[in-house]
């Protein structure tokens, strides 16, 4: 998408409302994924942001390196930083169900 609104939204108002619509769109989106997982409300737009905006970025790379290094690095180093964002009650919610939320005794 990054590539169309690039080559399309200096000449043409349609095309660029219909790219940023595009972007509110998956923001929004990711954004709430983001909340299901746990992370503060205070973050979610803003991670959403760094996620569709690195993996926008990694596509042009890719495209113009002939190679997908790009986007496996972005999506190596996003883990951490979204792993890092969620809530512990998440991630505790996340590991009881893998254990029926039975504790250890």
């Amino acid at each position: 998408m990054a590539a169309a609104t690039v080559d399309r939204a200096a000449s043409a108002e349609s095309t660029r409302g219909a790219a940023s619509a595009a972007f509110a769109e998956w923001t929004g989106a990711v954004a709430r994924a983001l909340a299901d997982m746990g992370v503060p409300a205070t973050r979610c737009e803003a991670l959403a942001t760094l996620m569709i905006g690195s993996l926008e970025g990694a596509i042009l790379i890719a495209r113009a390196e002939r190679s997908v290094r790009a986007l496996t690095t972005v999506s190596r180093e996003l883990g951490p930083v979204l792993d890092a964002a969620a809530t512990a009650p998440a991630r505790e919610r996340g590991s009881g169900a893998h254990n029926g939320g039975a504790t250890a005794e």
